[in-house]
């Protein structure tokens, strides 16, 4: 009876944890592993940031960062991201800050190269924009999945993905509560009215207008072209 209880033990301690961290390992995404890929595709991660765990239960989904790529010299991807000040970053740097090399490639079905070139020219008028805690619907600054909605939306008119409200997500789980209650006290909106209770300003919180990376990569124009999620 105490080898099995040992066995048992041995497997679900030793045995499967070995074998989680080898299939990840097995699986990880390589820059020789990627398909050819081309200006304007979109690409998401699982980022390691103090708000990744919100964004995952507030969502539903493991894509906590999105970009855009733009095609370098001698065909080197970069990603166009809004991470501190909107950037561009080498897809190999971007793949590198995620969370166990896991990376999704999709791309609009039919995007021509004149279109793509279009999408990228909106999304480096951004370049130097600081990033947005707030997640807030403008341009003073921006987060990831916004500057990808901007960029098709000005650059081709393509509106990618379904604007919601806050209210519509995931909002009631401790890590979000965790998120809301450190940065209430600096939300804009709440400041400009001069509303200092979190009851009042929780409602002005979840009327608020956002788009997330899930919303957009669910949009059903766009195909998948890589994933090993």
């Amino acid at each position: 009876m105490k080898i099995k209880i040992l066995v048992f033990f041995v497997t679900v301690f030793i045995l499967i944890p070995v074998s989680v961290c080898g299939y990840f390992a097995l699986t990880a995404a390589d820059m020789e592993s990627l398909p050819p890929l081309r200006d304007g595709d979109l690409v998401f991660e699982t980022t390691s940031t103090n708000q990744t765990w919100a964004i995952w239960l507030a969502t539903g989904s493991f894509y906590t960062h999105m970009g855009i790529i733009r095609m370098g010299a001698n065909n080197t991807p970069y990603v166009i991201e809004a991470a501190g000040p909107v950037r561009e970053t080498p897809l190999r740097d971007w793949m590198a800050r995620g969370r166990m090399w896991r990376l999704t490639i999709m791309r609009v079905r039919g995007l021509k190269p004149e279109y793509a070139r279009r999408v990228l020219k909106a999304a480096m008028a951004y370049y130097g924009k600081p990033y947005d805690p707030f997640f807030l619907f403008d341009k003073d600054k921006i987060y990831c999945s916004e500057l990808v909605y901007y960029a098709f939306k000005e650059g081709i008119g393509v509106d990618l993905g379904v604007i919601q409200t806050f209210e519509q997500l995931q909002m009631d789980n401790t890590a979000v509560q965790i998120l809301i209650y450190s940065r209430w006290k600096r939300y804009p909106p709440c400041l400009e009215k001069g509303i200092d209770l979190l009851d009042e300003c929780l409602q002005f919180m979840y009327s608020q207008q956002v788009i997330t990376p899930i919303s957009i990569a669910q949009d059903p124009r766009l195909e998948t072209v890589y994933s090993n999620y």
